[in-house]
């Protein structure tokens, strides 16, 4: 039982919550995601909202993805497998409405795969040009309205060893999506080799249907009340981190990015995940609280907020759909 006293020790903001969370009794269900109209057009969803309100101001480049591919590897057969994903999925057919946020579902596109022979060039330059393509395919735009929202190609470096690169828009593709890719790309490739069907169920939902899902499912009560309680927790205005800096920063913001990646001995990740069984949470939880206090040595601030993407797929139909769920949220 949850009663006054063994809350006392908690914040009045946290009490909220919990009384929010005890309150909501499930009398108002999410309601049922499943297929809806199809007139060619569809709502964005919140993440794809925010995407392109983003375009309007800047434009983004393509998210690269690379599949080192060794074997023979015939383009023609890869070119009907990118058609057959295309086909299954309404989301990498669709396009967005310049002035409204709307999805349009378009006919199914022709895909085609440029083919780049790069085995003759010596190895140097070999490795430079293949750097120069990924560059140039990160930073070549989308046409939101006209699309498509995906350019596919591959590189031949050997006559058994190829580079697949999959450039998609955002807005269509998270890294959920990549795995779904992949193994539809490897059960496609093996069956079409062979001259067989595809094997692969037709997906009883699509993307747009989401969308249109979770335009509803934000009416409900339950939702309601949870967005209250954040848009009040998160009002004023929010604390800038004041990290120490070698240079000013610059007038107008860029927003350039830039990612680091590390990797943890074996000896400190099992420490990490020692301790976090002992205090009941999980390893993110307890490197997020290291990483909170890097920062706060750093900066003397006590309120610090750290983005963190979720991967969204809180529905089980969700589960085998191409598209973007991916949504950062405020920790």
């Amino acid at each position: 039982m949850i009663d006054d006293k063994s809350t006392a020790a908690l914040s009045p903001e946290r009490r909220e919550l919990l009384k929010l969370l005890l309150e909501d009794d499930g009398v108002e269900e999410a309601p049922p995601l499943c297929r809806t109209r199809r007139d060619g057009k569809f709502p964005l969803s919140y993440v794809q909202e925010r995407m392109w309100l983003g375009e309007r101001v800047v434009a983004t480049g393509a998210h690269v993805t690379l599949v080192d591919a060794q074997g023979r590897l015939d383009v023609s057969v890869i070119e009907k497998v990118l058609q057959e994903i295309v086909r299954r999925h309404e989301i990498l057919r669709s396009t967005f409405d310049a002035e409204t946020p709307v999805q349009k579902l378009n006919e199914n596109w022709t895909v085609k795969v440029a083919l780049r022979n790069l085995h003759e060039l010596p190895e140097a330059e070999r490795e430079a040009e293949i750097r120069r393509v990924i560059q140039e395919e990160r930073e070549q735009p989308f046409d939101l309205v006209h699309g498509p929202l995906f350019r596919f190609s591959v590189l031949r470096l050997g006559q058994e060893h190829h580079l697949i690169l999959f450039s998609l828009h955002h807005i269509i593709w998270d890294g959920w999506s990549y795995r779904i890719f992949l193994d539809e790309v490897e059960a496609l490739y093996r069956a079409f080799s062979n001259g067989q069907p595809s094997p692969l169920a037709e997906l009883p939902i699509q993307y747009g249907d989401f969308a249109v899902w979770q335009r509803e499912w934000a009416k409900t009560r339950a939702v309601r009340e949870q967005l209250s309680y954040w848009k009040n927790r998160l009002a004023g205005e929010l604390p800038i981190l004041q990290l120490p800096r070698d240079r000013p920063l610059p007038e107008a913001r860029t927003f350039e990015e830039a990612s680091h990646e590390f990797e943890l001995a074996a000896s400190l990740y099992s420490a990490v995940e020692r301790l976090s069984r002992e205090e009941g949470v999980t390893p993110f939880m307890t490197m997020l609280a290291a990483f909170k206090t890097a920062l706060h040595l750093s900066t003397g601030q006590v309120d610090l907020l750290v983005g963190s993407p979720v991967a969204n797929r809180n529905r089980a139909e969700t589960e085998q759909l191409i598209g973007c769920f991916m949504q950062p949220v405020v920790l």
